[in-house]
């Protein structure tokens, strides 16, 4: 190119960027027809065209074009007119690795995200890119353009992407990719509880529902601890496993009354009911092995051998102790330190469950 033109050299600074951010289309047509008029007026079509996707294309120390600034804002029109008016590339990663369709998708800008996608298509047998490389792409923390928008509840972003690899072979593995932290698309959507978005997530095929992170968490667990009933639902609904534990050995029961979620007990309480009667009307022996679970659920000890009942009694919550105890919990567990629920309830001066669970004894 530097043979073909011997004008001015495109300038060492993104100078689209900011007008592209605000969405200043009027102001990056004059910048880019000022450029070309600068260019040697005997150059071919050819070499200016190559010049001015250069120009467009320039990136500031953080490797921001104009194109990122656009897709920032959720400018479509700018997006349109810098790659089908100026040449520009449509795969450019700023520094910590974010492209055009992280940010359209992240930020939540469906119209331009549809763009993106269906310019990407035309480009693909000419530049080897696809829609899948560039939704798989990963920034610094490991975050796709997918677990970008579920973490952020871009519902129609993430139905947009999913529709968008039908018929992909490893929409799967898409589906359930993880960042850095071990995290899922559906994980990142429930520990921001985004309902929606874990409802949509969970009920696709291939979905792995009960993907463990870095920290040993499945998003029931995490559902749990933050009292989410409602995505605490869903998940059960899609068949999440409720004996799974956390890297202490707390089961979602126990972890819900930890945090005090009486609704979560609840919750899970009354699935572990609807579950009991399920199994034993499916259990031709008429063995009640549908309330073995439900008393396995309710009692199962985290890593030092402490109940959820110990745990209610010890913060003090009668009726989620009541709830417990009428749920078939053992009162006369005793954890690895020696206790039993109503030794931890009168160590903390908890008269009225001391007086429950003597009334039990």
């Amino acid at each position: 190119m530097g043979q073909a033109l011997s004008g001015q050299k495109p300038p060492a600074t993104a100078a689209l960027l900011q007008p592209a951010v605000t969405g200043d289309l009027d102001s990056i047509k004059s910048a880019v027809l000022t450029y070309k008029q600068s260019l040697e007026s005997g150059s071919t079509r050819g070499a200016i065209e190559e010049a001015v996707s250069v120009y467009v294309n320039r990136q500031d120390t953080a490797g921001n074009a104009a194109l990122h600034g656009a897709c920032f804002g959720g400018h479509t029109e700018v997006v349109k007119y810098l790659y089908e008016g100026a040449a520009c590339s449509l795969f450019l990663s700023n520094e910590i690795g974010c492209n055009a369709v992280f940010l359209a998708a992240g930020y939540g800008h469906v119209g331009l995200l549809e763009y993106l996608l269906k310019a990407i298509q035309t480009e693909e047998s000419r530049t080897g890119m696809s829609v899948r490389s560039q939704t798989v792409a990963c920034n610094s923390t490991g975050d796709n353009a997918l677990i970008a928008a579920a973490s952020r509840g871009h519902t129609k972003v993430v139905d947009l992407l999913l529709s968008s690899l039908k018929g992909d072979l490893e929409l799967s593995s898409v589906l359930n990719s993880r960042n850095k932290g071990g995290d899922t698309p559906l994980s990142v959507a429930v520990a921001a509880g985004h309902h929606e978005t874990v409802a949509l997530i969970a009920e696709q095929p291939g979905i792995l529902i009960d993907s463990i992170n870095n920290t040993q968490l499945t998003p029931l667990l995490v559902a749990c601890e933050r009292g989410q009933v409602d995505i605490l639902k869903t998940l059960l609904s899609a068949n999440a496993d409720c004996t799974l534990v956390d890297a202490n050995g707390a089961s979602p029961l126990m972890i819900g009354v930890f945090c005090g979620h009486e609704s979560v007990l609840c919750e899970l309480l009354q699935w572990s009911k609807t579950h009991e009667s399920a199994t034993e009307t499916a259990d031709a022996g008429g063995d009640s092995v549908g309330r073995d679970h439900q008393v396995d659920l309710v009692n199962k000890p985290d890593a030092q051998s402490v109940s959820p009942l110990w745990i209610a009694a010890k913060n003090g919550n009668l009726s989620m102790v009541k709830a417990l105890v009428a749920a078939g919990a053992d009162v006369a567990h005793i954890s690895a330190d020696g206790t039993k629920a109503l030794d931890i309830a009168r160590k903390q001066g908890k008269a009225d469950i001391v007086e429950y669970l003597e009334s039990q004894a």
